[in-house]
């Protein structure tokens, strides 16, 4: 990870707390964050398309891990383009 995206990737995780006010989100609350369904996320967390774990039906993702997915999905998203 480069500098930048480091930097990018703490600024990212800085606003998810702000909006939420803790350090990890539960399956719905980031659905809202994404504009999506529970069950989508729930679902894509379980193929690990998305980050996050699954202990029995509780859901839980640290909200460092959806900032570092959010800056390697723009680099990959340009990379195509290019």
């Amino acid at each position: 990870m480069t500098i930048e995206e480091r930097t990018l990737s703490k600024e990212i995780a800085q606003q998810v707390r702000e909006k939420f006010g803790k350090e990890c989100l539960n399956a719905k609350e980031f659905a809202t964050y994404l504009g999506r369904t529970q069950e989508y996320v729930a679902e894509k967390i379980r193929r690990r398309e998305l980050p996050g774990y699954c202990i029995g039906h509780s859901f839980t993702i640290p909200i460092d891990s959806i900032a570092i997915w959010i800056v390697r999905l723009s680099t990959t998203k340009q990379l195509k383009r290019e």
